[in-house]
């Protein structure tokens, strides 16, 4: 991951590129995404691993577990989207028989709805506001 950031020279070089290509009111739409808090980075593989993992999990200490390692991470819409781990723990809510993993599971995915819908209504206003392209 470290090879794709530019720091310094090649960095400034390539904004001033990318600013000479551009128009007056394109270069107000040209942003960076930064990541604020590195905490919210997760990686597709973990998500998916930890999918996996939850599918087969059969006894209730796993099936804690692997709760405890997905709340430990942060969701985002898109990583909802990509791996439909949703889905694999609402199945998991509706089929368990602990009642302790079934209201874990139904915290889990009650935040992870708060969080879409949140994502979805920027994602509305950036479609609104910049056009489609700048939406995804």
């Amino acid at each position: 991951m470290e090879k794709f950031v530019l720091r310094g020279q090649e960095a400034a070089a390539l904004r001033a590129q990318q600013q000479s290509l551009l128009s007056g009111n394109d270069r107000q739409r040209l942003r960076q995404t930064t990541i604020a808090d590195g905490a919210k980075v997760v990686v597709e593989e973990v998500v998916q691993y930890l999918k996996d993992e939850l599918d087969d999990a059969k006894t209730t200490t796993n099936m804690m577990s692997v709760l405890n390692a997905l709340e430990k991470h942060y969701i985002s819409l898109e990583m909802l989207e990509k791996t439909r781990i949703g889905v694999s723990l609402s199945r998991l809510q509706r089929r368990t028989e602990s009642e302790e993993v079934r209201t874990r599971a139904t915290l889990l995915l009650r935040t992870w709805k708060v969080r879409a819908k949140k994502a979805m209504r920027r994602r509305a206003k950036r479609v609104e506001t910049y056009g489609r392209n700048f939406a995804d």
